[in-house]
């Protein structure tokens, strides 16, 4: 695997040739993610998504990036749907 360097920065490129590899900057993962950059620092803040260190740079890999969309995709279809299961029961007993 190619090493991370500073030509990577500002850049959304391909390293081994893996599309899910493309690594994209603080900003830029921020915009593909649709959210804040304060949004990105908590999530790392917090272990939720972990970047690449390239010096004192964050670099995200896409491919985490779209698992991170994946997982908060499915814990909210979770709550919609127990949310619904609990509406549904209270409403069968006061029916």
């Amino acid at each position: 695997m190619q090493s991370i360097t500073e030509n990577h920065v500002g850049k959304v490129g391909r390293i081994g040739g893996v599309n899910d590899d493309e690594l994209f900057t603080h900003k830029e993962a921020a915009a593909f993610l649709r959210c804040s950059s304060a949004s990105v620092y908590c999530w790392v803040s917090r272990g939720i998504i972990t970047p690449l260190k390239a010096g004192n740079l964050n670099l995200y890999r896409k491919a985490d990036l779209i698992r991170f969309l994946e997982e908060c995709g499915q814990e909210a279809a979770q709550k919609r749907a127990d949310k619904k299961a609990e509406k549904a029961k209270k409403a069968e007993l006061d029916g």
